[in-house]
């Protein structure tokens, strides 16, 4: 039985790698060979153990045009993570953007208090760097 459910809501620009994020992070496998998702979400679950509780963690990415995505997908999110590309300058100058995104739609009670993670992706890509945190 599970104590807790959580929805975390994966955004950011096109292919920067969120599906593959989730696909690490749940079922233990990667790939570079992507599939193009025409559906505006893509849901994943995982059960963990976190602190003594039971919890049924929904992953939800963001893929495909921004005006399929609604008010209720963002609804009742615990946390957003905001995904841009190391490899892909404009993935990063964008985050402000989906930040505000998320918090138009998702519309959470303390928006200043809400959890937002930054996650870079593609660090492993032999590619110039177009975002750098120095």
């Amino acid at each position: 039985m599970t104590d807790r459910g959580m929805k975390i809501i994966l955004t950011g620009n096109n292919f920067v790698g969120k599906s593959s994020l989730v696909r690490q992070y749940v079922d233990n496998d990667f790939t570079y060979n992507y599939e193009l998702h025409r559906r505006s979400w893509n849901c994943n679950k995982k059960e963990m153990v976190l602190k003594g509780c039971k919890v049924a963690l929904q992953l939800w990415a963001t893929v495909g045009a921004r005006e399929f995505r609604t008010e209720e997908q963002y609804r009742d999110a615990d946390g957003c993570i905001i995904v841009f590309s190391v490899t892909n300058r404009k993935s990063f100058e964008d985050l402000n953007l989906w930040r505000n995104e998320f918090l138009s739609l998702g519309k959470p009670q303390n928006p200043e208090q809400f959890p937002f993670v930054v996650v870079g992706t593609k660090i492993e890509v032999e590619a110039d760097r177009a975002a750098s945190l120095y």
